[in-house]
C-alpha cells in the first residue's frame, strides 16, 4: 500500500486541477478540469485560450490598438467570440474572429475619437495633418485663441467619419498579418535547409492549437514560438 507522502502529491493536483478560479480573459469561473490554461497567476479558460491562439496563430498575439482598451472591453470581446468560436466550423473561425476583432476596435476607437475631438485644440494645419477637412473645421468647429499657437480649432463631431476608423483598424490588422506571415516564411525556409517541410510552422486553423504564450509575455513573437502539443481548438 503507499504511504501517504506518496499519495499525497496527486490527492493536491487534483484539488489544483479542480480548483475554481476567474478567467484573466472574460472573468467567467473556470477550472483546469474544464481545459482552462495557467496564464501567469491566473487562469485562461479554454474558449477564451482558442480565440488568443487563433489570434496569435494569425496576428501574433493582440493588436496594439486593443491592448489600449479596458478590461471589461477586451472581456466583452473573448467572451462573446468565444461562445461563437466553439460552433463555428475550424475553416471560418479566423473570419468570425477577425470581423468581431474589428467590430470591437472600431467601436473602441470611435468613442476615443469622439472624447478626443471635443477637447482638443490644434491649429488648422495640425487638423490638416490629421486628415480632417479644414474648412468644416472653420465652419463649425470651435475657435480658442492660444497664447502660444494663436488660432486654434477643435474639430466637429460631423468631422469624425466611421469609415475612416474602420479602414484603420483593418488596415493595422492587414498589417500585422503580412508581417507575420513574412516572419513565418523567413523561418519556414531556414527550416527547410536543415530538416523537413513537416517541421516548417504554418497557418491552418484546421491544425491542433499550440501552447503559446500570453499576451503579457510575448505578444508580437509569433515566429519564436512553435508547437507543444496544446488541446484542439
Amino acid at each position: 500500500m503507499a504511504s501517504l507522502a506518496e499519495t499525497q502529491p496527486t490527492e493536491t493536483q487534483e484539488q489544483v486541477n479542480a480548483t475554481e478560479s476567474s478567467c484573466v480573459k472574460c472573468g467567467l469561473a473556470t477550472t483546469l478540469n474544464d481545459g482552462a490554461v495557467q496564464r501567469g497567476h491566473g487562469l485562461q479558460c479554454r474558449s477564451c485560450n482558442n480565440v488568443y491562439q487563433i489570434l496569435y496563430r494569425h496576428l501574433g498575439g493582440l493588436p496594439p490598438s486593443f491592448q489600449g482598451m479596458s478590461t471589461e472591453e477586451q472581456g466583452n470581446f473573448f467572451k462573446s467570440t468565444g461562445k461563437n468560436v466553439a460552433t463555428t466550423p475550424k475553416n471560418g473561425r479566423w473570419s468570425l474572429v477577425k470581423k468581431n476583432l474589428v467590430t470591437s476596435m472600431v467601436s473602441f476607437k470611435r468613442q476615443q475619437t469622439t472624447t478626443s475631438l471635443t477637447k482638443d485644440f490644434f491649429p488648422l494645419s495640425v487638423w490638416k495633418v490629421k486628415g480632417f477637412d479644414t474648412k468644416e473645421i472653420e465652419a463649425k468647429g470651435e475657435r480658442r485663441d492660444d497664447d502660444v499657437f494663436g488660432e486654434t480649432w477643435s474639430a466637429p463631431l460631423l468631422s469624425i467619419k466611421i469609415d475612416d476608423i474602420v479602414g484603420s483598424v483593418e488596415k493595422e490588422l492587414a498589417e500585422r498579418e503580412l508581417a507575420l506571415k513574412h516572419a513565418k516564411g523567413k523561418k519556414r525556409g531556414k527550416a527547410s535547409s536543415k530538416t523537413s517541410e513537416a517541421n516548417a510552422v504554418t497557418v491552418d486553423d484546421n491544425e491542433d492549437v499550440w501552447s503559446i504564450p500570453s499576451d503579457d509575455e510575448n505578444a508580437g513573437r509569433a515566429s519564436n514560438s512553435g508547437p507543444e502539443g496544446a488541446a484542439p481548438a
